[in-house]
Formats: structure tokens, sequence, C-alpha cells
């Protein structure tokens, strides 16, 4: 689902909300407390043999433990002892491996869809396909290929299985028509197992760096640390000791921290989003189908106009009655033949496009050749919202400039007002990742 765009997505997306709601969640909360009375067991004999702890590592145990309850149905013990031999602690690290080779690779596939599946790579290596459908071929037979009274993830993808050979959904035409037209999508093992895949990637990394991170804070605030402490102890002391599914409710302040914590350390630079359809802003400016649209997420979550002392951590900022004052659309955490000649198309497409913004009257960062404005990134020595950030800073008073990245170009968006239309009056038009021509191609599809 994360790659997937059109009528794909909305269909997948509209049967698997289910999954989260309320009455879900609560009913699966009972996994989640086992899987915290285990982390506090594991804390126990971290803390026992070291006095460093790696939060971001514990946490990502805590979290994938979780996942895996909840999800898939399976005790994956990743918070026991010699947790390194754990087979989804290694599948984990196979996905977010961290080497010069890994990032790019992925990179490339970001840059330059069309060359990256010419040559025959993919984003996710074939283990982890291999490793998620022999998990859930295992998890289906242990069932009898029923659902069971879990009513986990495992049971709403039995459903679909059992009952229907084709899922229905909204057309994303109606984005745009207002119309009710409805569209099928056959349920195959490829679309289960990739709903799962993209379950456990996006699921534990996300969480355990949130939560990793929130640590991280309240460790070198004293003042946020404590507060947040008493909150707990006052819920536990109302509660017996107990965690309830309302303990969400009743902990504002640990809320703001961890909220606070994404603002602060947004799991992604900038988000991108690829233009569907021929699109046209309200000032006027027109980009095509394919165009790219960088929504500068660092940026806009360190900028002092809308977050006061930006660099500093103000759980406070998003306590209740506090929240009103963040204005919308600034917080949002989440050729030619065989034989042409290559260096020839180097050339023509580092050169030709990069008069792309100066032909729309737009104003434009200058980019170099091959990288565009993001060679520090491309090179792997600068995270990409730094890199953003610094660029945004130049064109602080426009509603949008273009940027380069890598040889296409891309346009960044600062106005929360225009953002809006991306997010949710125009949806329809930038419904897309980036390279959506080539997402189907991968298994999370």
């Amino acid at each position: 689902m994360f790659f997937a765009h059109g009528d794909k997505w909305r269909i997948v997306r509209q049967n698997l909300t289910p999954l989260f709601s309320s009455a879900r969640m609560k009913s699966m909360f009972h996994l989640i407390q086992k899987c915290a009375y285990m982390f506090e067991d594991m804390m126990d004999y971290e803390t026992r043999m070291s006095n460093v702890i790696g939060a971001k590592t514990l946490m990502t145990r805590y979290t994938m433990d979780c996942i895996c309850s909840c999800a898939f149905g399976v005790e994956a013990n990743t918070q026991a002892r010699n947790a390194e031999k754990n087979p989804f602690t290694i599948i984990g690290q196979i996905v977010f491996t961290s080497s010069y080779c890994e990032a790019m690779r992925i990179i490339g596939r970001t840059l330059w869809p069309k060359i990256f599946y010419g040559l025959g790579f993919k984003w996710f290596p074939s283990e982890l396909d291999n490793f998620f459908f022999k998990l859930m071929t295992g998890v289906f037979e242990s069932r009898n290929y029923k659902p069971s009274p879990r009513n986990d993830f495992v049971d709403l993808l039995l459903n679909l299985k059992n009952n229907e050979k084709n899922i229905i959904g909204d057309s994303m035409s109606n984005l745009k028509t207002g119309g009710s037209k409805k569209v099928e999508l056959e349920v195959t093992n490829e679309l289960l197992v990739s709903q799962c895949v993209v379950f456990f990637s996006a699921g534990f990394e996300t969480s355990a760096s949130a939560l990793g991170l929130t640590l991280y804070e309240l460790a070198k605030n004293q003042d946020a640390q404590r507060r947040a402490q008493k909150e707990v102890d006052k819920y536990l002391e109302r509660h017996g000791n107990k965690l309830t599914y309302d303990c969400v409710k009743e902990l504002p302040y640990i809320n703001a921290c961890v909220a606070e914590t994404t603002r602060l350390y947004p799991v992604f630079g900038f988000l991108t989003r690829e233009v569907v359809e021929d699109y046209t802003f309200p000032s006027g400016l027109q980009l095509g189908r394919g165009a790219r649209v960088h929504l500068p997420v660092y940026y806009l979550h360190h900028n002092a106009d809308h977050f006061p002392e930006p660099e500093s951590y103000k759980p406070e900022r998003f306590l209740p009655g506090a929240e009103h004052e963040i204005k919308p659309f600034t917080f949002f955490p989440f050729g030619e033949g065989p034989r042409y000649c290559i260096v020839t198309l180097l050339y023509y497409v580092t050169t030709k496009t990069f008069n792309y913004w100066e032909k729309k009257k737009v104003p434009y960062a200058k980019p170099v050749p091959f990288f565009g404005n993001y060679a520090g990134h491309i090179q792997m020595r600068k995270s990409s919202g730094k890199i953003s950030q610094k660029l945004c800073e130049k064109f602080r008073d426009e509603p949008f400039f273009g940027t380069f990245y890598g040889t296409d170009p891309a346009l960044v968006i600062l106005d929360p007002e225009v953002i809006k239309l991306v997010f949710t009056k125009d949806f329809y038009y930038f419904s897309s990742r980036e390279g959506m021509d080539y997402n189907h191609r991968e298994i999370t599809t």
C-alpha cells in the first residue's frame, strides 16, 4: 500500500481501515499490555547487565513484539535474550539496513526509477517476500484458514480471502467528479503478503524511532521527564498499577512529549508526491503529469514563524488547549535505440531540464549537473531535512519555489494553504508517491 496509487491504493485503504477502528484496537489492547510487561522484564535485565542502554534498540524490540502479536498473531519473542538471533530481528535489519550500498540503491530508485528497474533491481530483497509468504502460510494453516476470536490483522486478511474473490472500493476518480463509481481488485496471495510487509516494516520502525527519541529528549530535559513521570505515577495510582485502553486519553503530557518529538525529528525530511494528472494551482502555475512535488516537513517543523524556539523541546505546544495555536498544515509528522550513447543521454538530462522552472517563471535554486539541489543527500553527506531546510530559508517569503531532485524538477511548497490543496481539496491530483509508473514492480504495492 505504501507504493500503490490510484484505484488500487484507495480500495486497499478502504478495506484495511476497519482494522484500526477503536473497537478493534481496544480488543487487541491486552496483547500490547502483555508486551509492555515483557518490556519491563527486558529493561530489568538490560540495566543489570550494563549502565549504558540503547533506547532505540530496546524500543525496536518492543514495537516489533507488539506488531507481530497484534498483526500476525505470533509470539515473536524479540524482547527475549539473544534477540539478535531472532528471525524477526534479522528480517527487520534486512528491511532497514543502513549500509552505504543499500542507501545508494534506494536513492537510485527514487531519482531514476526507469534505470533502476531496467537493471533488474528492486527496493525490497527477495528474502523479505519469502519470509512473509512462509510466515503467513503458517499462520493461516494454524487457524485452518478461518478467522479467530483475536480480531487481528490476520483475521481481516482471512475474511478478505475467504469471503471475496475481489474487494470493492470507491474509484479515485470520484474525488474529481463527485461520482459514486465502484471498482474491484482481485484478492491474491501477493496482495495479502504485500500488506503484511508494509504493516511490519512501517509499524515497528517508525514507532521505535519516535519512542527512542522521546526517551532521549526526556533524558536531556529533566523538568519534562519529572512531569511525565509524575503523570504516569498518578495514572497508575488511580488504576491499581494497571494499564488500560483509556490510558492514552488520560496521559495528555505523555502524548504531547511524543508529538513534540515527531516535530523535532520527523521521519522524512520532506514528503513527496507525484502529479497524476495535469494540474493548475490557484496562482496559475501549471504542472504536468509526473511532476514531483515536495512538502518540506523538516523546514515547517523548525520554522520559528510556526513554532517559537523551534529547536527547543517544549511538549506544552501540544497539550489540550494549546493545539489550536498550531497553524493547520504546518505540522504533519508521517537514448533512443540500444546503442544510444549513455554519456550523451546524461548530458542531455542534466542540462536541458534545468531551465524547467525558468520557463514557468517560478523562482528556483540553481542546480548542479546530475545531482540537482540535493548533492549532499545523494552523496550521503547530509540529511534530506537539513538540505531542504537550507533551501527553504532562501525562499521563505515565497509560497513555493523550484528545485531539482537529481535531474527531475521538484516543486517545494511552503504556504500551508497550498499544502492543504495537496493533502485535501485537490488530493486526486497528488494521490501518488514518486515513481508511480514503476511502483507495481514492488511487493509492497
